[in-house]
């Protein structure tokens, strides 16, 4: 089974961000997305240590999300409030929740995320305004929206051009998934790649698995320099969108992971974020995301 390409630390690039807990409530939280810090007071973020109300809540709307069919009967709605589509949504699963903001058997606030199978994850917004009988939930009222982060999580992967190039002479995968599939089925690992001794025609093809808003951007570029101000070779690359979640693949011709090279080479990953963060556009700070040694 092929595996994703080495990265320079042999892993995918991931950075975490965690919040405080506390006992106070109705906290405000100040979010930065353009410079990428997150200052957010979070009241609880294990789903198992929140009050019962709250975890019912945050699940039976869970639910509605991922159209699983299964029902709280001790949660019941007043209104069928709107549901943002998340396409394929049989493919995640719960991941996390943060509860935000919460009035006991009133109101609540939270931000919960979900994951899928690869890795890929998404994230909403809910707001709800209930009544609380005895254990017998009656939402009054709710909104679900969907929420942006900066992109923590990008994999990527090697493989021929021609590989690409067949791939689109005979049709786009029609879903992230399906390209997903195919890169990985197809990537080259650091120890094949040792068999290529010639100049190839490489493409580097990179996944952001977190979903950005249609206002943020991915750029690649290939480049000698590990510096993550400079962009690189960016000519040969094309991006794709779907429902969210970005791929680009850029396209060059190099030795790859060429024994005893004095001459390093590197792929780059960049998110651009986008109006979503509440940064006018002048002030909008892009981030490297991804680095991964090609040679």
């Amino acid at each position: 089974m092929k595996r994703i390409f080495n990265l320079l630390t042999a892993s995918v690039l991931v950075f975490l961000f965690s919040g405080c807990s506390t006992e106070s409530f109705n906290l405000e939280g100040l979010t930065k997305l353009g410079k990428q810090e997150v200052q957010k007071p979070i009241l609880e973020d294990n789903i198992l240590l929140m009050p019962n109300d709250a975890s019912s809540i945050i699940l039976s709307l869970s639910t509605k999300i991922l159209k699983t069919g299964k029902e709280n009967p001790n949660v019941s709605f007043r209104v069928n409030g709107n549901i943002p589509l998340l396409k394929d949504s049989r493919l995640f699963s719960f991941k996390n929740a943060l509860l935000v903001k919460y009035e006991k058997g009133h109101s609540l606030e939270a931000d919960v995320y979900f994951i899928d199978s690869i890795g890929r994850t998404c994230g909403y917004k809910m707001n709800v305004e209930y009544m609380n009988n005895a254990g017998k939930i009656d939402i009054v009222s709710y909104t679900v929206v969907e929420q942006y982060s900066p992109v923590e999580n990008a994999v990527c992967f090697v493989f021929p051009a021609k590989e690409y190039k067949n791939l689109t002479n005979n049709m786009q995968p029609r879903s992230f998934y399906e390209l997903y599939r195919y890169a990985a089925s197809k990537a080259v690992t650091p120890e094949d790649a040792l068999m290529y001794a010639d100049k190839e025609e490489w493409a580097v093809m990179v996944f952001f698995m977190d979903r950005i808003s249609t206002f943020a951007n991915m750029e690649l570029g290939i480049s000698n320099k590990k510096d993550e101000t400079e962009r690189g070779f960016r000519k040969k690359s094309r991006y794709f969108l779907y429902d969210g979640w970005k791929v680009g693949v850029i396209m060059g011709k190099f030795h790859l992971m060429q024994q005893g090279s004095d001459n390093p080479l590197y792929a780059k990953a960049f998110y651009i974020p986008g109006s979503e963060s509440g940064d006018f556009f002048l002030f909008r700070k892009e981030k490297l995301v991804g680095l991964y040694k090609l040679r």
